[in-house]
């Protein structure tokens, strides 16, 4: 008689216990699902890649100075604010169309592309062109285009924004507020040697980390 009355109250304490686990995991899942949708996930892309030199001068290629921009920008990824994602941290070739895909996986706020060119046609040793679709619906980008502007202002470095028709086929492709960043140097050895050594690529870095923090406060 007795041990007829205890196994359902065993059976009892077992289903209580199963749920009250259950519980805590389905609590513990809601809450980080919570803590990672509050950061602004910011897809950096170093253009080029690989075989892909991107512009090439006599000393240095694009795609080398795409990749140094976005190594330095990790080295100050500290914003618990903000999640920096990068489609490349060496010489990987990676296609248009994984670098989009990158973008919707992450359910990234923002994507910047950086690029570089050299021009013997500047008047000074660099400037900083920023790139956005002229399409009027894309408010957002055209906007986080400006505050990353002032930004870059702000250390010095002679900046300005552009309208373009789909500046480029990720930016087109990456249903998300985009921009392109275009280091433009002057094609001069002095000039190409002084604005890709390690104390500019620092300035440089510092001016863009500042402007996605701007955004990320705005946002």
């Amino acid at each position: 008689m007795n041990k007829s009355i205890v196994i359902p109250q065993m059976k009892n304490i077992r289903y209580l216990i199963i749920l009250l686990v259950s519980s805590v995991i389905v609590l513990s899942f809601s809450s980080y699902k919570k803590v990672v949708k509050t950061k602004f996930t910011v897809i950096l892309d170093a253009g080029h890649g690989g075989n892909d030199f991107g512009s090439k001068s006599d000393w240095i290629s694009e795609k080398d100075i795409n990749l140094k921009i976005v190594q330095e920008l990790r080295s100050l990824d500290k914003n618990p604010n903000i999640q920096l994602v990068y489609t490349r941290l060496n010489e990987q070739d990676i296609s248009i169309s994984e670098r989009a895909e990158m973008v919707a996986m992450n359910h990234a706020d923002l994507l910047i592309s950086i690029h570089s060119n050299f021009s013997e046609q500047l008047s000074i040793p660099q400037d900083f062109k920023i790139l956005v679709s002229k399409d009027s619906s894309d408010v957002k980008s055209k906007k986080y285009a400006n505050i990353l502007a002032e930004s870059i202002k702000k250390m010095s470095l002679q900046t300005k924004v552009n309208f373009m028709e789909s500046p480029t086929l990720l930016l087109k492709k990456s249903g998300v507020p985009s921009l392109m960043i275009e280091l433009r140097i002057r094609e001069t050895e002095a000039d190409i040697k002084t604005q890709t050594n390690s104390k500019a690529i620092k300035k440089i870095a510092k001016s863009i980390y500042s402007g996605i923090e701007a955004i990320q406060n705005d946002h």
